[in-house]
């Protein structure tokens, strides 16, 4: 039986090999579903957060390949250099304008991309500031910055910002999911904020699975379940 599957396997593979060289529609519709599928894919690599654990020599970080070098606006860089300012307030701080643009990143197994990357599912998270982490923020990534900053002058130390843009939040007392506590979360606005704001890497808390509410009361809405919830309550 073994034989002959490999037959049969080498055989198509001769046949279609034969049949895409000499037609070419079909030649282009096959690389056409060749790269669709390799998009849908990498679309929803979202990861888990035991994945350093299981590969103790995976690296800390990895970036994706479209990298790109760019100079950061003021704005940006005036934001990242307040947020730097109040880890660090007792040092110098020098920060490169110079950034790397890239649209994907990987951290301990867990991958973030821009909203126009082709992980573009993995550009929905939830996060906290640091003066309030009950209250999580539902965003989508713009853009993900790998930025150079120096310390009272010590080697150069690279550290990675998110821009995004916020969903618009309800009156909570309207949210009906509010009832259900843990598992239920909340309903946000379809709208994103005008004004984009930055956000560490470490102020992420997780993913987001978003999904419209079409009909109903609550239609034109957005249901946010923060991935980390998912994990826990299957735990519990």
């Amino acid at each position: 039986q073994l034989e002959l599957t490999l037959m049969k396997t080498a055989t198509r593979a001769g046949h279609l090999c034969a049949l895409m060289a000499d037609d070419t529609n079909l030649r282009e519709a096959v690389l056409e579903m060749v790269g669709t599928m390799d998009a849908i894919d990498r679309e929803d690599a979202w990861g888990y957060c035991l994945a350093n654990l299981l590969d103790p020599t995976s690296p800390d970080y990895v970036i994706g390949s479209n990298a790109a070098p760019v100079d950061l606006p003021n704005d940006i860089l005036e934001n990242i250099h307040t947020y730097v300012t109040t880890l660090h307030s007792d040092h110098e701080i020098c920060l490169v304008r110079q950034a790397l643009s890239i649209n994907s990143i990987s951290t301990k197994g867990v991958t973030y991309g821009t909203s126009t990357s082709p992980t573009f599912k993995n550009s929905n998270i939830v996060f906290c500031t640091p003066s309030d982490r009950d209250t999580l923020i539902p965003t989508t990534v713009c853009e993900i910055y790998q930025v150079s900053l120096v310390l009272d002058q010590e080697p150069t130390h690279k550290d990675f910002y998110f821009l995004v843009q916020e969903f618009k939040p309800i009156d909570p007392t309207s949210d009906p999911y509010q009832e259900y506590g843990f598992a239920g979360e909340f309903l946000c606005k379809r709208e994103l904020a005008p004004e984009a704001q930055i956000l560490h890497i470490s102020q992420i808390i997780s993913h987001s699975a978003i999904t419209p509410i079409d009909d109903g009361t609550y239609r034109s809405l957005l249901h946010v379940l923060p991935v980390d919830r998912v994990r826990n309550f299957m735990i519990l």
